[in-house]
């Protein structure tokens, strides 16, 4: 049972969330998760940093809390053995605290930098391509692969990962679930329906059944959206910015633009707001939520906060929720 903090990069700059990362290491959380993004998902007041760049600054300024990202895509703009290079190169500088997420990828981060949006068929190709390739490097030499859309010749890391690098797959459906489960260290996704993330599950374990995974440990990471505040409609009011993620198929079409995906934002109701956002009144209202979630069988609880720069709420994580957990451990 982990507990972990979304640094979000679409919201704030680099110099507050290294702020907001030696405060969360500090008040006991055991990771941190930063988007990998090159567009944010809105307009108005957004930032949107270079992820491992931060990764690196944010190891250096605390001291043990583990830091990966949430979700790196190796699609187009990265390819799988320079992902492999700069992840060996944070680990051999900050042994056993970085772990890697990879996924599917966002038409937001791949088209403003030229390039035309796949079918899912084709970015699922290339993820599966890409593990192998990034795996591949860290423990071989002067490999050689020749895949459907990736190919190495003789490419070897000269500076090889000091620990164990885990990788996570994010998963929305059952196909990347059950593959996360047979090729990765761990599952990743989000919020959801209970009936959805328990079939998500299943199919994660489906996955490990199939892939003998030997080492007898499931991780199932999800980020929790939360909004909290004692006043209902000010909770409603934090999440607002997040429109936009809820754009019907917002994430599987070539939506670029951050301009137009909030303006198609505006659309969405308060009502579909809620059911992706889990609106918080008090300590223990965040305590069933989680427990609810680690009951479904997921083993890290990542916390979203709509206002993650509100110390109270961190506080009010390190004073009430977090502690209640750790008795349990």
């Amino acid at each position: 049972m982990e507990f972990g903090f979304r640094a979000v990069s679409e919201q704030f700059s680099p110099t507050e969330l290294l702020q907001q990362a030696t405060d969360v290491e500090r008040v006991g959380f055991d990771f941190i998760t930063i988007s990998d993004h090159f567009h944010p998902w809105f307009h108005t007041e957004a930032q949107s940093p270079f992820s491992w760049v931060w990764i690196a600054s944010a190891a250096q300024a605390t001291n043990k809390i583990h830091i990966g990202t949430g979700v790196t895509s190796p699609i187009f703009r990265y390819n799988p053995a320079v992902i492999a290079q700069a992840f060996a190169t944070l680990d051999s500088l900050y042994p056993n605290r970085i772990f890697l997420t990879l996924g599917t990828g966002e038409g937001m981060n791949e088209v403003p930098v030229g390039y035309v949006w796949p079918t899912f068929s084709e970015r699922a190709e290339k993820l599966e391509e890409a593990l192998e390739i990034i795996r591949s490097l860290w423990r071989g030499s002067f490999v050689d692969f020749t895949g459907k859309h990736f190919k190495l010749r003789g490419a070897n890391l000269y500076t090889k990962p000091n620990g164990r690098i885990l990788v996570f797959i994010a998963a929305r459906g059952r196909n990347m679930a059950r593959f996360s489960g047979r090729r990765a260290d761990g599952l990743y996704t989000h919020s959801a329906p209970h009936e959805s993330l328990k079939r998500l599950l299943a199919e994660y374990e489906r996955g490990r059944r199939e892939g003998e995974r030997g080492d007898g440990k499931s991780r199932a990471m999800i980020e929790l959206l939360i909004s909290y505040s004692e006043d209902h409609d000010d909770a409603l009011r934090a999440i607002e910015r997040w429109r936009s993620t809820a754009v019907p198929k917002g994430v599987s079409i070539s939506l670029h633009d951050p301009r137009r995906l909030e303006e198609l934002g505006s659309k969405v109701t308060v009502d579909e707001m809620e059911k992706k956002w889990l609106i918080c009144r008090s300590p223990d209202e965040i305590i069933e939520r989680v427990e609810e979630h680690l009951s479904l069988g997921f083993t890290a609880i990542e916390f979203h906060l709509a206002r993650p720069d509100d110390a109270r709420v961190i506080d009010l994580l390190a004073r009430k929720v977090l502690p209640y957990f750790r008795e349990k451990r």
